[in-house]
This record gives structure tokens, sequence and C-alpha cells, in this order.
């Protein structure tokens, strides 16, 4: 909800960032078939749209779940979330079920799950049933942080959030030292 934040230290400089959450909704939507052989077709799904403003980069992230269509001719009931992120690019930082080997792509880079169910150590606390999700080009890291075309590494904790990013090509990480989760 809006005003949960997350703070995040960088391994390699030390330097901080709070993401804060500047808007967020969920809402229904219903879609209805509208060629002959989808006619018969309607869907309900809810949506979720978020913003979260970087103090670091001074960026706004917006996350955005995709939208199902009953005209499509197979449907995959995964969700997807899309990050557009201040111009700089946009990922799939996240997808749900957490099933390894799904993901998506948005045409320059892809997302797939790794692991749906993984314990880490990440800045002195353990976490449990970590999910974790590898971006083979994650362009929104390029610009600010001269990390050229990052292969990067999300690990995300139910109730809790992204609790570690790993830059991989460039050998460092954004650690969670403290969060809070407004209800």
């Amino acid at each position: 909800d809006t005003g949960s934040y997350w703070i995040y230290k960088n391994s390699k400089t030390g330097e901080l960032d709070t993401q804060t959450c500047i808007g967020a909704i969920t809402y229904w939507v219903t879609a209805h078939g509208t060629t002959n052989y989808a006619k018969h077709i309607t869907i309900d799904y809810e949506m979720l749209s978020r913003r979260i403003f970087s103090s670091f980069n001074q960026w706004e992230y917006n996350d955005k779940t995709n939208g199902h269509n009953p005209n499509a001719v197979s449907f995959e009931n995964n969700i997807i979330v899309d990050r557009t992120v201040a111009g700089e690019g946009v990922n799939i930082p996240f997808s749900f079920p957490f099933v390894k080997g799904l993901g998506g792509n948005t045409g320059s880079s892809s997302t797939t799950c790794t692991n749906a169910d993984t314990s880490m150590l990440v800045n002195g606390q353990t976490y449990d049933h970590v999910v974790v999700f590898d971006i083979n080009i994650d362009e929104i890291w390029e610009e600010k942080l001269s990390c050229i075309r990052p292969n990067t590494k999300y690990f995300w904790v139910k109730n809790i959030g992204l609790i570690r990013k790993t830059m991989n090509r460039c050998n460092y990480s954004w650690d969670l030292i403290d969060y809070k989760i407004n209800p």
C-alpha cells in the first residue's frame, strides 16, 4: 500500500536506496471474447498498478500486471508484472505462478523463474521460500549504474518483496536492510 518502503544497500559502494510506494491500486477487469470462436469466453481478473519512487536515482518505477485476452488462440494463466522505469527501459521483474522455467519477455530481454523455493542469508537475516528470477538483460540499470547489459537476479519473498537484486555481470548487489509494509 502507499507509504510502504524498502531500503537497499549497494554491496560495492555502501550507497543506500529507499524505494517508497507512492501509489497502488488493484481493480477487477472483465474481458469478453469478441471473435466468433471466443464469444462464449469471459475472463475476470484482478489488475495491480503500483508506483514506487527510488531515492537513489530519483526514478519512478511503474509496475502493472498484464491483462488477459479471451480472443487469444491459447491462454496461459500466468501473471506477468511489467516494470517501466523513468524512460530507462522496461523489464519483467516477476511472474506468477512461481514455476521453474516460467517467465516472460519484453522483446529485448527475458525473465525466467529459476528457483521457486530456496533459503538465503541477506544482511544477516535468513529468508525462507525465496523465489529467484533471472533477467538476461536488465536494461533499466545501464545508464545510472554504468553496468552495461547486466544480467540480473531478483530474489523475492512473500509478504516482504524484493530482498536482493544481484548485478551478475558487474559483481555487486542491492541488499534489503530494512522495510515497512503498510496494511
